[in-house]
């Protein structure tokens, strides 16, 4: 039987931002002129120890992971650089047209958002694709939403969205750690089981995952979820650190609502 108080609480999670691999030392010191300093600024990028002239000449160059960072870094409008989405994109898809999985997964998310482009759920399901196959982890979790809502030219599928939670899990994304244990907790995709859910859902919070944190809070206010222990203390401190957290509004307000009130049944109490 589902479970009806963790199919209220858990609200699917707002695509995240995907992480950054560190790149990877280049040892090669008898090489002509001109591509000993690219590859000496790539080496510089990998350490972060590089201005962004340097990072720019890399990029511009053809390095990458220095695309990759370039386009961050204009996303997020840091190192000197103001905030601009176009030029990110701009720089990511450089990267990811040759190979680079992490760009693919940022490009792929900002056709979906029409972040920095015109929205195209297609074009990001194309993205997507790319960089889940090349082993992105937050590629393979922004795969797995589109299988689960039918983007672009794919068909909803449960089963295939699991699918691609699971690869993402498997790499620590908290999550997709939270989405798994949703899948589990409901029976959708996979077969109910509500030990694994409570399992995942516990990694995730502890991960930092506020959905999670908020779901896990509600399995020790009433036991629910898989969970047999009930403990008010345990609840009011998951809900209180969903509520602390920048994340989405309505599963901030849902966790500051019900420490709120825990908050005052215990006072009473």
């Amino acid at each position: 039987m589902k479970d009806t108080h963790l199919l209220t609480l858990i609200v699917a999670a707002v695509i995240g931002i995907a992480a950054t691999a560190p790149a990877g030392e280049t040892t090669r010191s008898s090489l002509p002129g001109q591509l000993q300093s690219i590859i000496s600024a790539a080496n510089a990028v990998a350490c972060g120890s590089q201005s962004n002239s340097a990072l720019q000449i890399a990029a511009k160059n053809g390095d990458a992971e220095a695309q990759l960072k370039l386009g961050r870094m204009y996303r997020d409008g840091t190192d000197g650089l103001e905030k601009d989405l176009a030029k990110a994109c701009e720089w990511w898809l450089k990267a990811a047209l040759q190979g680079n999985a992490a760009a693919q997964g940022q490009l792929g998310r900002a056709y979906m958002r029409g972040l920095g482009v015109s929205a195209d759920s297609t074009e990001a399901v194309k993205w997507f694709r790319e960089g889940a196959r090349n082993g992105d982890p937050w590629a393979q979790l922004f795969l797995g939403d589109a299988y689960e809502f039918g983007h672009g030219p794919l068909k909803k599928d449960q089963q295939l969205a699991v699918t691609w939670w699971t690869k993402s899990m498997m790499k620590g994304i908290p999550r997709a750690q939270m989405l798994v244990g949703r899948a589990y907790a409901l029976g959708e995709g996979v077969n109910q089981n509500l030990a694994e859910s409570i399992r995942l859902t516990t990694l995730a919070a502890k991960g930092g995952d506020p959905h999670a944190q908020c779901a896990l809070g509600v399995a020790y206010r009433d036991g629910a979820g898989g969970n047999s222990i009930v403990d008010p203390v345990e609840a009011y401190r998951w809900f209180a650190l969903s509520a602390g957290t920048e994340g989405e509004t309505s599963v901030r307000n849902l966790a500051t609502q019900a420490r709120d009130e825990l908050a005052k049944k215990l006072s009473d109490g």
